[in-house]
């Protein structure tokens, strides 16, 4: 309980008093994944990290959205010189904005 809140971080983030831990889970896995369409370009979230590379970029990319598959899933293809197609889940996707200053 946060002292001069007077509610705990809990109810502060989701809105709810936790009674329990399944209670979290739920709130926690009733977040929806975004959908993207095909074409939709995207950066992927790298999973692996090295030691001493805390300054790199967090994401991979651009991506184009080739098609979606079951389960929050999506086929997608490298952009640029070399193509690469692998699949990946929504989770691990954010979609690729381009600043209209920089064209």
């Amino acid at each position: 309980m946060h002292q001069s809140a007077k509610i705990t971080p809990f109810e502060a983030l989701f809105g709810v008093k936790m009674r329990n831990k399944e209670d979290f889970n739920k709130i926690a896995r009733a977040r929806k994944a975004c959908k993207y369409q095909n074409g939709d370009i995207v950066l992927i979230q790298k999973t692996q990290f090295n030691p001493g590379k805390k300054c790199t970029t967090k994401f991979l990319g651009t991506y184009k959205v080739m098609e979606g598959m079951p389960n929050d899933r999506y086929r997608v293809k490298k952009t640029g010189e070399v193509p690469n197609i692998t699949t990946t889940a929504a989770s691990y996707m954010k979609r690729y904005h381009v600043d209209d200053e920089s064209l």
